[in-house]
């Protein structure tokens, strides 16, 4: 299948420079674009992102197992389990580990499974109803942030030591991508866990954990559902350099959220947003989401087509592939905001 496309979008930036591009790179053009083109596409705005953006994503390390350090038979009211555990890897013949917890349902089956990276590794804790989640069937695991490196310039503690002992190298990986490496190595061990639907496989980030969110979700394939909330559009982590490789600041003043986005196409896209969230910007949160619309064309699916009423007023629109949540109130991942993205999973997948 393929389908004409008028403007070129998020694909522009790829091909500035190409010669075999130069006479379409204009809005009046029209290009056809392939399932395959969009596959080679696809990796270059990774390399893109990785190169001038983000930085370049860790190596997964040579070896992973787990340890269960403790286990609690009684969680939410005895109807699931919770452990937690200490991820061990081994990254240039060296240890490191990252401790995360599970919380799994105690009937036999195979659960759709969330990996949530947090502000701490509390359960439940203020953004992560953990009860209410597995009592809607679903498997959980949790980290925090803190346990892979600090929201800070400090390159030489925690994990950061040794997945990214240098920023030297322009394509260094910010503190983004190195939370977003975490996930993945998570996500390792709970794809390789029998109670696991690795069919129906989530990453969950909230505010800044949103975007670590987005990018883990955007590389790692396995995902089939980006569950963000409150990813701020807007331009609020620009001033923290460390966030970001060392080439971003030196070529962009702007971060490139339709990029991001587009690497997740054609897989599922969760947003939730607040009207009173001072960096929320809905209207561009739209916009972004509906350019999409043509990529999820070339695989026969819906994305999100723009909405026509206000988009400062509370909404749920959910027209394919992609979710979009406007709640009234304050930038917070509510119960409100995880039942509607279990809602909208449970129809896809029950």
């Amino acid at each position: 299948m393929s389908i004409v496309l008028t403007k070129l979008g998020v694909w522009d930036i790829i091909y500035e420079e190409s010669e075999e591009y130069m006479d379409i790179l204009t809005k009046e053009r029209d290009i056809t674009l392939t399932k395959e083109q969009f596959g080679i596409r696809r990796e270059n705005i990774k390399s893109h992102l990785a190169e001038s953006v983000y930085g370049k994503i860790p190596e997964p390390p040579e070896h992973l197992f787990a340890n269960i350090k403790t286990e609690d038979r009684g969680f939410a009211a005895g109807a699931a389990v919770m452990r937690e555990l200490e991820l061990i890897m081994t990254v240039d013949g060296k240890k490191i580990t990252l401790p995360f917890k599970s919380v799994v349902p105690k009937e036999n089956g195979k659960y759709p499974t969330f990996i949530y990276i947090g502000y701490d590794d509390n359960l439940p804790s203020r953004f992560l109803p953990a009860e209410e989640i597995v009592e809607r069937g679903y498997a959980l695991f949790c980290f925090s942030y803190k346990n892979v490196c600090e929201n800070n310039g400090n390159f030489k503690s925690k994990l950061a030591s040794h997945i990214a002992p240098s920023r030297k190298r322009k394509d260094s990986p910010g503190k983004i991508a190195l939370w977003a490496w975490a996930i993945s190595r998570v996500l390792d061990y709970a794809a390789h866990q029998e109670y696991v639907d690795k069919q129906c496989l989530a990453v969950v980030g909230q505010g800044l954990l949103a975007r670590a969110a987005l990018v883990a979700g955007g590389n790692d394939e396995r995902f089939k559902y980006i569950f963000l909330g409150n990813l701020e559009f807007g331009e609020n982590y620009i001033s923290r350099p460390y966030l970001f490789c060392k080439s971003f600041h030196e070529k962009n003043d702007s971060i490139p959220d339709d990029l991001a986005l587009s690497l997740c196409v054609p897989r599922n896209i969760i947003v939730c947003s607040a009207t009173d969230d001072v960096f929320c910007d809905s209207e561009r949160e739209i916009e972004h989401l509906s350019s999409l619309n043509g990529y999820y064309e070339l695989f026969g699916k819906l994305g999100l087509n723009k909405c026509k009423k206000p988009s400062d007023e509370p909404m749920t629109v959910s027209d394919g592939e992609i979710f979009y949540r406007l709640r009234s109130g304050t930038a917070y991942l509510s119960r409100g905001d995880w039942n509607a993205c279990m809602d909208y999973i449970d129809a896809k997948t029950r």
